[in-house]
């Protein structure tokens, strides 16, 4: 079974939530610095890639400090030892697609410190099925 092809405003929506993300967590790395939050967590929104507060950015201490202010459901979870020096907002969009992607199939998202490393023959899978190859 392929993937399902995303309409132009869906691909649009992605961007703009790309962009959203994107910012939220470049501004961190700028106010705080990479070492002060190098093992920080911060929650965005699965549909609008906020992120979890109004007001500002909130960094959580552990991942389990994260999810218990948020609903697993609704919000994807960033660690900052990702990307220590920014990312881009297409690496965002990627990030926020393969979330919702996976809330829809009732997955949550799993402690990085708990799970091995992703071979790379599965990153090569991910990108064939964003491409809609699969």
């Amino acid at each position: 079974m392929g993937a399902r092809v995303k309409s132009l405003k869906e691909i649009v929506e992605l961007a703009e939530c790309g962009k959203r993300m994107h910012n939220a967590v470049n501004q961190a790395l700028t106010d705080f610095g990479p070492w002060q939050i190098k093992d920080c967590w911060m929650a965005f929104e699965l549909q609008t890639g906020q992120v979890d507060s109004i007001k500002s950015a909130v960094l959580y201490d552990t991942l389990k400090a994260a999810k218990a202010h948020t609903d697993e459901m609704y919000y994807c979870y960033y660690s900052f030892r990702c990307a220590m020096s920014g990312i881009s907002a297409r690496d965002c969009e990627i990030f926020l697609d393969f979330h919702r992607q996976a809330r829809n199939i009732s997955r949550g998202q799993s402690d990085p410190d708990r799970t091995p490393i992703m071979p790379f023959g599965a990153g090569d899978i991910f990108r064939s099925a964003q491409r809609g190859e699969l």
